[in-house]
């Protein structure tokens, strides 16, 4: 059984490679103490969406320093998965009940389990 070519070699204007370009892995690597250099590759979207990001906040960031955008990226991030993942709210509604055979976690004992969580990792309620 012959290979499989890497480029489809069919009558066209240019080869298409039929298989993804291996992409570097990220790289994490300390610099200093509480420094580290994280280096992925982007795509066009992200590299526009960072753009995007880097124009809206020039009022509070007028370096336009990534190091402060993706922190503050991040801090989104997480605190809206937390809120999805741990019901977590400012105020919280009144639990409506629920049938005893159920096997949903009330919001209750989600955020309970929680904690104030930043930072901290959370006990996985099942």
């Amino acid at each position: 059984m012959p290979p499989v070519p890497l480029i489809d070699n069919t009558p066209s204007e240019s080869p298409v490679p039929l298989l993804p370009a291996a992409t570097p892995h990220p790289l994490v690597r300390p610099l200093a103490r509480e420094r580290y250099e994280i280096r992925f590759t982007a795509s066009g979207e992200s590299l526009e969406k960072l753009r995007l990001a880097q124009d809206m906040l020039s009022h509070s960031v007028p370096s336009g320093d990534l190091t402060q955008i993706f922190d503050r990226a991040l801090t989104a991030l997480l605190d809206n998965l937390s809120r999805k993942r741990f019901a977590a709210t400012q105020r919280p509604r009144r639990s409506r009940g629920q049938t005893g055979e159920s096997d949903n976690v009330r919001a209750a004992v989600k955020r309970l389990v929680s904690g104030s969580g930043h930072g901290s990792v959370p006990v996985r309620v099942t």
